[in-house]
C-alpha cells in the first residue's frame, strides 16, 4: 500500500498544483520503503529546498491526516534510515539521501 503526501501552502508559491486543486505534491511512501520525494524542474530540484517548500504550510496525506513540517521531515528521515535500499531509474536521482522524480507521478 502506498500514500501520496501534499502540502498546503500558506505562502504563494510558483508551483502549479498537479492535481489543480491548490495542494503541491510532495511524493510518495510505499510501505517498507524510502519516501519517494517530487521534484519541480528550476524550483525545487534538491533536499534543502524540498524541506524549505514543506515549512511553507501543512502536510497532507491523501487520506486527509494532517501534519507539521517537522513531524512530517522526521518521519521521512526515519523512512530513509530504515527502508529497502532503492535505485533510481533515470530521470530520477537521489540527492542527499532521498530519492527524487522531475515529473508528475502517483
Amino acid at each position: 500500500m502506498s500514500t501520496n503526501y501534499y502540502l498546503r501552502s500558506e505562502l504563494p508559491l510558483d508551483i502549479e498544483s498537479d492535481e489543480g486543486n491548490g495542494l503541491i505534491h510532495l511524493g510518495k511512501h510505499s510501505h517498507g520503503w524510502p519516501f519517494h520525494a517530487r521534484a519541480y524542474p528550476g524550483e525545487v530540484q534538491t533536499r534543502s529546498q524540498w524541506e524549505t517548500l514543506i515549512r511553507t504550510g501543512t502536510v497532507i496525506s491523501e487520506t486527509g491526516l494532517e501534519e507539521s513540517p517537522e513531524e512530517f521531515l522526521d518521519w521521512v528521515q526515519h523512512t530513509i534510515t530504515t527502508g529497502r535500499g532503492s535505485k533510481p531509474v533515470e530521470p530520477q536521482y537521489i540527492e542527499n539521501g532521498l530519492v527524487f522524480s522531475p515529473y508528475e507521478f502517483c
